[in-house]
């Protein structure tokens, strides 16, 4: 796989992770999107390096504990815009994003 597959895959799991409620609270960031996925808004978020203080500082903190490329990011773009910055909550999306990702 490419980084580039890595990371839509990352983005469809971070959808399925989120609550309904998370879900609802993202997209209302984000209403010139209409209609638009969950997954859509972070790929478009990677490629405009939005949040990219955010990733590089828990990249410099964690990078070591999440090795799979495109994971961490993917988690810090939806916890930046759920508002939450602190490593417990983007440790929880990791690991949330991980159960949509692995095989069953």
């Amino acid at each position: 796989m490419t980084a580039s597959t890595d990371r839509t895959i990352y983005f469809i799991a971070a959808d399925k992770a989120l609550t309904s409620a998370e879900r609802e609270s993202f997209l209302d960031r984000f209403p010139r999107q209409n209609g638009a996925h969950v997954a859509d808004i972070l790929s478009m978020m990677d490629n405009a390096d939005a949040n990219l203080e955010l990733v590089e500082a828990m990249y410099d903190e964690h990078a070591s504990e999440v090795t799979e490329p495109g994971l961490l990011s993917t988690a810090c773009h939806v916890c930046a815009v759920l508002d939450q910055k602190s490593w417990e909550h983007i440790s929880s999306m990791v690991d949330r994003i991980r159960l949509q990702v692995s095989p069953r």
